[in-house]
């Protein structure tokens, strides 16, 4: 399959595993992000941002006509409309197909579709809307039994890099030819051929409803796909941070454990200097709200910024580079007997696959 060449916008810290992990994309070839309003990117590495380790390609300049699909968005919801209409509206114009990964409402969605059909081009929408309730059968109260190994990935704070995770799993389970299938926490996670995770988890439905329809929608993919392996990333964070930001008390978690038991569980967390206290109280809480204690961890280089978080409303976050990451791990993994792997090196997360198959295989 040849796949189509595109251009993302913008680039951030939600959407730089497109980049990262480009050559795991399914349909489109990313060759580069739009700079047309960001100059000072030109002639950087594509890690900078996320302070990863160096992806050996820079950002260059990029002319109309070395691409055809403009891909926009994050996987947040779309805030700055005016300014997003104008910049689709003029790519649409010069016969550029549009990949919207935003989160939409649907007055949103319509003018998307409104700019697009004036243009006669083609626009896609990956925000999670995959799998309809009204499409999924579930029998009363009764959770259908998984025939393969679950493997959850989930996050005690947000933006733990999940999904990082999961790719390099996926990758690495794949050339031991065993076959997998996959649960994104991103929603744009189609375009590396994986599902993402369903908007229903997060609609205005009963709960126990939630469970029953996640139970049957993983069970509706091991049918289909007849997998080795189940790998399921779940989005946002397994725990409150405090009392002001509560992070939805880490209830989706806690539903996809009830409705696909895991067989092994990978914890991410953020940069920081945990002791053994902190990861015994963790193991307790995994086991007991998503049912099995932790395999390993993986650490992100991201670190609340609680005075901003306060000041903003919201949680906000800063990040350190891959080599303080390794300082911290190299101390803690002195105090617990389970290994941390470094979520900005590919060999850690090569090893954490490793750790993974071993576990799997010896069951």
């Amino acid at each position: 399959m040849i796949k189509r060449k595109a251009i993302l916008f913008p680039y951030n810290i939600d959407n730089y595993p497109l980049i990262r992990f480009k050559e795991l994309l399914s349909q489109v070839d990313i060759i580069n992000i739009d700079t047309r309003n960001n100059k000072f990117l030109l002639g950087k590495d594509f890690a900078e941002l996320y302070m990863g380790e160096s992806t050996g390609g820079l950002v260059q300049k990029v002319e109309t006509n070395d691409y055809d699909i403009l891909i926009i968005g994050d996987g947040n919801p779309l805030t700055n409309e005016t300014y997003i209409y104008n910049k689709v509206e003029n790519d649409a114009k010069s016969g550029k197909d549009i990949i919207s990964l935003y989160i939409l409402q649907d007055i949103q969605r319509e003018e998307l579709k409104r700019i697009c059909k004036k243009y006669s081009v083609e626009i896609k929408f990956l925000d999670g809307q995959n799998a309809n309730v009204a499409e999924i059968e579930i029998d009363n109260q009764k959770l259908y039994q998984m025939n393969v190994p679950i493997i959850l990935i989930t996050g005690i704070t947000e933006r733990t890099k999940k999904i990082d995770s999961v790719l390099v799993l996926k990758e690495e389970f794949e050339k031991k030819g065993y076959k997998v299938s996959v649960i994104g926490s991103k929603s744009y996670s189609e375009l590396f051929g994986i599902h993402s995770f369903p908007q229903f988890m997060f609609d205005n439905i009963l709960e126990e409803h939630k469970i029953l329809y996640f139970n049957s929608l993983c069970k509706n993919i091991e049918y289909y796909e007849r997998p080795d392996a189940f790998i399921i990333a779940i989005p946002g964070s397994l725990i409150p941070y405090n009392d002001m930001f509560t992070n939805h008390f880490g209830i989706t978690a806690f539903e996809v454990g009830q409705a696909v038991p895991p067989d092994a569980v990978i914890v991410n967390i953020g940069y920081g200097e945990y002791d053994k206290n902190f990861f015994e109280n963790i193991s307790n809480m995994v086991k007991y709200k998503i049912g099995e204690n932790p395999t390993c961890y993986v650490m992100s280089n991201s670190l609340v910024d609680i005075n901003s978080s306060k000041e903003e409303g919201k949680m906000q976050y800063y990040n350190v580079d891959m080599y303080e990451i390794d300082k911290k791990i190299k101390l803690m993994n002195l105090t617990i007997d389970k290994p941390i792997f470094n979520g900005l090196r590919n060999s850690d997360l090569k090893n954490m696959s490793d750790t993974l198959l071993n576990l799997l295989e010896s069951n």
